[in-house]
């Protein structure tokens, strides 16, 4: 997805990776270590949950545990961002 945005859309939107401000993080999230209130955002775009195509491996991430994992990283003004097939599904920080 990273790539794909490099090459199709960052001429288009003022190649917003490239901002010195923006950290990017590509990984598995279920492995990666979050810092509490470390993040302002975290973005997820996945082919699957949390909704009809929630697949075992992933349904950690949109559980209630899952969630407030997630939801201690972010800083209080934070944003949880999901686009799912059954669309963007948000939630809010601490």
């Amino acid at each position: 997805i990273v790539e794909w945005h490099r090459r199709y859309f960052a001429p288009l939107c003022g190649r917003p990776l490239d901002d010195p401000r923006i950290g990017l993080i590509e990984g598995d999230l279920c492995d990666l270590l979050l810092p509490p209130a470390a993040y302002d955002a975290i973005l997820l775009d996945t082919d699957n949950g949390p909704g009809m195509l929630c697949r075992g491996p992933n349904a950690r991430l949109y559980d209630e545990a899952g969630r407030q994992r997630l939801r201690r990283a972010l800083t209080p003004d934070g944003l949880l961002a999901v686009w799912t097939p059954d669309g963007i599904q948000r939630w809010l920080g601490a």
